[in-house]
Formats: C-alpha cells, sequence, structure tokens
C-alpha cells in the first residue's frame, strides 16, 4: 500500500513532467504579451506544500489549492491578492496580499517574476486545535503565455510564519504550484 507522503514526495516531479509536456506539444500556438495598466487576471494553482523549520505539530505535507488575483500598475507592477487551502490532516487556510515584479522585453512568450506578500490564515487541527497565523511569504515564477489572454506557469514560494495566542510558534512553509490565468 502506498503512504500518503511518498505519493507527496512524487508529486513535484509528475506535475513537471506534465508541465513540460504540455509546454512542448502547445508551444507552435505562444504569442509573446507584455502585460498592460488595468489588466486583470483570475486563475488559480495547485501544487504541494511542505512544512520546514518547526516542531510545530502539523502536516509536514499537503495539496495547496489556490484562487489567485492580479492586477496590473505598469507592465513591471502589479498587486496580487490570493486565497489558499491545503487538503491534509492539518488543513491550512491563507489569505494573503501583495506585490508583483515582472521582468518585461524580448519577444518570449514566457513572463519571470517575483513577488512579495503578507499573510493571514487559520491552521485547523492542529493536535486537536485550531491556531491563527500571520506570515511573509516571497516567491518566484515564469507565466507563459498560450495565447494573448490564457497563461500557465510555475511558483515556488516560501512563506516563514508565527502562530498568535498565548504560546506562539514560528514555521515555514514551501510551495510549488502550477498555477493558471485569463487575462481580461
Amino acid at each position: 500500500m502506498l503512504r500518503a507522503t511518498s505519493i507527496m514526495h512524487r508529486l513535484p516531479i509528475v506535475l513537471l513532467v506534465l508541465v513540460v509536456c504540455a509546454g512542448v506539444s502547445i508551444a507552435g500556438v505562444a504569442s509573446a504579451r507584455t502585460m498592460e495598466p488595468g489588466n486583470i487576471v483570475v486563475g488559480g494553482g495547485v501544487g504541494p506544500s511542505f512544512k520546514t523549520g518547526s516542531d510545530l505539530g502539523m502536516s509536514s505535507g499537503y495539496l495547496m489549492l489556490n484562487g489567485i488575483g492580479e492586477y496590473v500598475f505598469t507592465p513591471q507592477i502589479s498587486g496580487v491578492a490570493s486565497v489558499a487551502a491545503g487538503l491534509a490532516g492539518t488543513i491550512p487556510l491563507r489569505l494573503r496580499v501583495g506585490g508583483r515584479y515582472r521582468v518585461i522585453g524580448g519577444e518570449l512568450p514566457i513572463s519571470p517574476y517575483v513577488q512579495l506578500e503578507v499573510s493571514a490564515g487559520r491552521l485547523y487541527d492542529v493536535l486537536g486545535t485550531n491556531l491563527t497565523s500571520v506570515g511573509l511569504r516571497a516567491g518566484a515564477g515564469a507565466d507563459y503565455f498560450l495565447s494573448a489572454n490564457w497563461m500557465v506557469g510555475v511558483l515556488g514560494a516560501l512563506e516563514l510564519a508565527r502562530t498568535t495566542g498565548e504560546r506562539p510558534a514560528n514555521y515555514s512553509t514551501i510551495d510549488l504550484l502550477l498555477t493558471f490565468g485569463h487575462v481580461f
């Protein structure tokens, strides 16, 4: 019988292979794209998340589901907001807001970026209790424009967080997400 932890460790490799295959198969329809001021991007992301650097009694890994919104101020600068929920023994629920800086130029259909966000959320079922947490998340990724309005991408992020309350604890998580979005 396969254990859930062995599946979680193999999931990033499987997801990477799927993204590469999809990218190669649709590379002929991709087009160069610069984000225009006023554009709104609505999308999501899915992928594994791993707890690191803490003895906090929560699940060590889980599948994260994300809803992501982006508002473009300039071709390089955007505001981002997201809601994320994890699926495991411990259920993290997080709301995040922040900014994104895109590297522009060139005629490639790839748009790399870095982002910084603040987060607030809850950890449900940590050793039988629910904890509130706040944190700071930094990440880097790239979007691949399939057309003028559709994109897929990858995002890697590190979040440093702290629970609040009577006995606060520090913890961190690493997210590896496959993303998608539609530009309006």
